[in-house]
């Protein structure tokens, strides 16, 4: 009997020896079986059956594969199960050589478990251990690089799972979607990856897979691990890791670019992540059998000072990415009635105006503010300001309502006044203005006179505080002594009722309904 035919019997009648229908069916030992007889016919093995019989799983279980023996089958090695397991991760691990880059290395973190080549009960040679099916988990952040890093770790035939990939066949998918709809789609396609991964995993001819995810969501991801392993799959575990700032950068340079429409990650959504994953990787280091954390920018390629530069200029979160890129014209351009940084030593007008605009939820809220007004005043807002928000003075300065969307510890007021003020009188103003609410902290302001931009004929403008160490300005009512200082210093009652309120906060709850009496309206005016 030829080998072929042979080794076609010797597994057809292992499997024939079940007692039960679902052993007639088993798909892995059926594997080993076919592997160990391939080994037996290579060039420099021994090409009895004895030798065959003795690596098969089967011929130890049930007795013998073949009714023939051969005289000069050799007494079985024992071979210790702790030893050679060890030895095969160890081997496995210095597959790559330690002069090639980062992104084709695979460092253990812990010593892995011995038994996790067992999937039938039975002890494997090193050399089959080395054959087991892979499964690589990628974690990070979008934006970070994963991608790129899996074209390095992709091997012919791993299949690659990635939710990204299969938005396309949603029914609601469009280049244009809206928050809700994205967010729809999104869980659609996690659910629809994770079926794609269930099956290939439970499939005995898959042989790799990579499943592309952030790793935010540790025990949902320790869920898909843990299946693979259970499936006899070594599992490793590799965490692409960026500075949150640089993966925004990427992700904003990715989704601006006409071919990769659609891959855009809500910047919420981004920032969110990034809170978790240090604590997520901990907890899967400990589930997967190697475990690595790969730094996927370099501090001297001046990429985070660039990303730090770009939210400064057009601050997140944001639902899509910024049309203007860094090198393209316009871009970080203030607006046109934006004041530049003062040149005048220890002066405090020195902040930096960036091309600062609402989000698309606070310019619906001001719209609503601004139809209410015109239904309530009959078109006529400069009668709402005046009477309802200037009152009985002649200047205010205030929390801007519906502020722009700034960088962290700026912010955004109003400056109100019935007769003009020019450069010098308004700096004067700003400067006695906070020097009345010391102690703060204010280290720098500036303002834009709003042109071309106004909704209302009255005169105001846009000023910013910035407070010291990223931090909220903090603007309090003037001393005792100051407001003593303005109620001598002021014959007008209501500079005087003025000073003594300090005007650093105004109320600017809108009435429900126009029907409401004027005083109620007059609580709740407020900048625009």
């Amino acid at each position: 009997m030829s080998d072929s035919s042979r080794g076609d019997a010797q597994c057809g009648m292992w499997r024939k020896q079940g007692s039960s229908p679902s052993n007639l069916d088993k798909p892995i030992p059926r594997r080993r079986c076919e592997d160990n007889l391939s080994r037996s016919r290579s060039p420099g093995s021994a090409s009895s059956s004895g030798h065959a019989r003795d690596r098969c799983p089967s011929s130890r279980r049930r007795g013998g594969c073949s009714p023939r023996r051969s005289s000069r089958s050799p007494p079985p090695r024992k071979v210790k199960l702790v030893s050679v397991h060890r030895s095969h991760r160890r081997d496995y691990s210095r597959t790559s050589s330690p002069a090639q880059s980062p992104l084709q290395r695979l460092r253990p973190t812990r010593s892995p478990r011995p038994q996790t080549c067992e999937r039938s009960g039975q002890h494997e040679s090193s050399s089959a251990s080395s054959q087991l099916p892979r499964a690589l988990f990628l974690m990070g952040l979008p934006g970070a690089g994963k991608s790129t890093v899996k074209r390095h770790r992709l091997q012919p035939g791993d299949l690659d799972v990635e939710p990204d990939k299969y938005k396309c066949r949603h029914r609601r998918y469009s280049e244009d979607m809206s928050e809700e709809t994205d967010e729809e789609v999104h869980r659609w396609s996690v659910r629809y990856a994770v079926s794609v991964f269930e099956d290939a995993v439970r499939d005995p001819r898959t042989r790799g897979i990579i499943f592309d995810s952030s790793g935010s969501n540790a025990s949902w991801l320790k869920r898909r691990i843990e299946l693979a392993r259970d499936e006899g799959f070594m599992t490793q575990l590799l965490w692409v890791d960026v500075p949150k700032e640089v993966a925004v950068l990427r992700n904003r340079n990715r989704g601006s670019e006409r071919d990769m429409t659609g891959q855009f990650c809500p910047e919420k959504i981004l920032l969110d992540k990034a809170d978790v994953l240090e604590k997520s990787f901990e907890e899967l280091s400990r589930t997967v059998d190697f475990a690595e954390r790969l730094p996927n920018w370099s501090e001297s390629s001046g990429e985070l000072e660039a990303a730090l530069e770009d939210l400064y200029l057009y601050p997140a979160p944001r639902i899509r990415p910024p049309v203007l890129r860094p090198g393209g014209p316009n871009y970080g351009k203030g607006p046109d009635g934006a004041r530049t940084p003062s040149p005048t030593p220890h002066s405090r007008r020195i902040l930096r105006i960036g091309p600062w605009k609402r989000s698309d939820s606070v310019t619906r809220n001001k719209n609503r503010r601004l139809s209410w007004m015109d239904r309530t005043f009959k078109g006529n807002r400069e009668q709402f300001v005046s009477e309802h928000v200037l009152g009985s003075r002649n200047v205010l300065l205030e929390r801007n309502r519906f502020p722009y969307q700034l960088p962290p510890g700026i912010e955004h007021w109003t400056i109100w006044n019935r007769i003009p003020m020019d450069h010098e009188e308004l700096c004067n103003y700003v400067e006695g203005w906070l020097d009345a609410r010391e102690p703060h902290n204010v280290v720098s302001w500036n303002y834009d006179d709003n042109l071309g931009r106004k909704t209302i004929d009255v005169w105001h403008v846009h000023v910013y505080f910035q407070g010291k160490g990223g931090l909220p300005p903090r603007l309090t009512c003037p001393s005792s002594s100051k407001r003593r200082y303005c109620s001598a210093d002021n014959s007008d009652s209501s500079e005087k009722w003025g000073c003594q309120r300090g005007l650093s906060t105004a109320t600017t709850k809108a009435p429900s309904s126009p029907s409401r009496s004027k005083s109620k309206v007059s609580a709740s005016a407020g900048s625009l």
